[in-house]
């Protein structure tokens, strides 16, 4: 009695196992199936049974059509077996967008697919910094203006200027606030002017019967 193991192609598991007496004809199973492939043979074909023999199936890999398409215009097309990603795609965009991806999953490629490129316009960060401190961020569309800030309050100092353009953004900026020494009267400044009028006021308003005259004489 000698054994048939049937196993399918880069699979250790075994499909069919048969049992023969020598000189006895060979009984083949039902052509396996295997996802993405198709079943071509099995690899050996034997019709004197004399040992234990591994016959192995063979398959032929599906291949499938993958277009790629930007704004309804083809620019690759591909050729890819069963369960692979297709090659990157150079994706030409005008200057100002972003390239985001694909319509579709291409992961893993089980059937013929048109794929659309998405895309969307190139956003960019704007900082605002007060002495190393974030002051304000914003996103700011490619070739678009930065949102003027309020301007920022220092003690002693007045705000002059940012350093930087944010006019027609193409870049990532990080902008600093400028200050000089104030000129100008300082809020504490007006606090005790305000203190010293206010008490000025109170003492003309004082009754005479509260105060101490005194003569001085010659």
């Amino acid at each position: 009695m000698y054994t048939y193991n049937y196993i399918i192609e880069n699979n250790i598991e075994i499909y069919d196992v048969k049992k023969y007496q020598e000189g006895s004809v060979v009984e083949y199973p039902l052509d396996p199936i295997k996802e993405g492939y198709d079943f071509v043979g099995w690899d050996k074909r034997s019709t004197n049974i004399t040992s234990n023999v591994t016959i192995t199936a063979e398959f032929y890999i599906f291949d499938y059509k993958i277009e790629f398409y930007l704004d309804g215009r083809i620019i690759d097309i591909q050729t890819v077996e069963y369960g692979k990603t297709p090659e990157p795609v150079e994706v030409e965009l005008p200057e100002g967008y972003t390239f985001i991806g694909w319509d579709k999953d291409i992961s893993f490629i089980k059937d013929d697919m048109k794929v659309n490129a998405i895309y969307d316009i190139t956003e960019f960060v704007v900082v605002f910094m007060v002495d190393g401190v974030e002051y304000n961020k914003q996103k700011v569309q490619y070739g678009k203006d930065a949102t003027t800030p309020d301007v920022p309050v220092k003690d002693g100092h007045e705000f002059l200027w940012w350093d930087m353009e944010y006019n027609n953004v193409l870049r990532d900026l990080t902008i600093n606030a400028v200050f000089g020494k104030s000129s100008s009267t300082t809020k504490a400044d007006l606090e005790a002017a305000a203190k010293e009028i206010d008490d000025y006021f109170a003492a003309l308003s004082m009754p005479l019967d509260n105060c101490e005259i005194e003569l001085l004489e010659k």
